[in-house]
């Protein structure tokens, strides 16, 4: 998760990158750090499920992975082949077995 200025929550400067005006940009950006996976992924589900956040408009596909990330990916990630991507990773892995 990308730190938002809460000045509570502790962040790490990590590479990563960003498309923009038609390519990938290397850059470094300020993002959320917790002190373990566990506290990681709540912060993560309630990001998402955020009924205030940015992905209300997913909230109602949430049963159904495809259309959940197909909603957010376009504003989630600057990757345009992100959505691609990540239901390759999911069916290649068996991931939506769980």
């Amino acid at each position: 998760i990308k730190w938002k200025g809460n000045k509570a929550q502790k962040w790490k400067l990590c590479p990563t990158k960003e498309w923009k005006m038609g390519r990938f940009w290397s850059i470094l950006a300020k993002f959320a750090s917790f002190s373990s996976m566990e506290e990681a992924f709540l912060e993560h589900g309630k990001f998402l499920m955020d009924p205030k956040g940015r992905y209300v408009a997913a909230h109602s596909k949430k049963d159904n992975w495809r259309a959940f990330l197909y909603a957010i990916a376009p504003i989630y990630a600057t990757d345009p082949e992100y959505y691609k991507k990540i239901v390759k990773l999911v069916e290649t892995y068996q991931l939506d077995r769980y």
